[in-house]
């Protein structure tokens, strides 16, 4: 086995490697370009969508969500002399005076 060995030794010593043909430097190259491209045609739709829905988001969200509740409404309901009308009729105000079944 050991002189197996020694004559593989010697077999790769008179070996000379073959220089690289003249194209492998345009095919290197061509391989590197269309790596590249795939790779940013594969992100652009992604990227597009993560643009879209953040404009389609803050367009549909209301404005007090996303402008930090700049433009909440508050109020409060004070029923104390509450009377409903009755019948359904209507009431009529006119410059701070109310009329309530046709009475005044």
């Amino acid at each position: 086995m050991i002189e197996r060995g020694d004559q593989l030794q010697k077999l790769l010593r008179q070996w000379e490697v073959p220089q690289p043909g003249a194209s492998l430097d345009s095919r290197v190259r061509t391989s590197i370009r269309r790596e590249r491209a795939r790779r940013a045609a594969r992100w652009l739709p992604l990227a597009a969508g993560i643009v879209l829905a953040a404009g389609v988001a803050m367009h549909w969200l209301p404005r007090s969500a996303a402008g930090g509740g700049a433009n909440t409404l508050e109020t409060t309901t004070n029923a104390t002399g509450y009377r409903p009308i009755p019948e359904g009729e209507i009431t009529v105000v006119k410059e701070g005076k109310a009329e309530v079944g046709g009475k005044q």
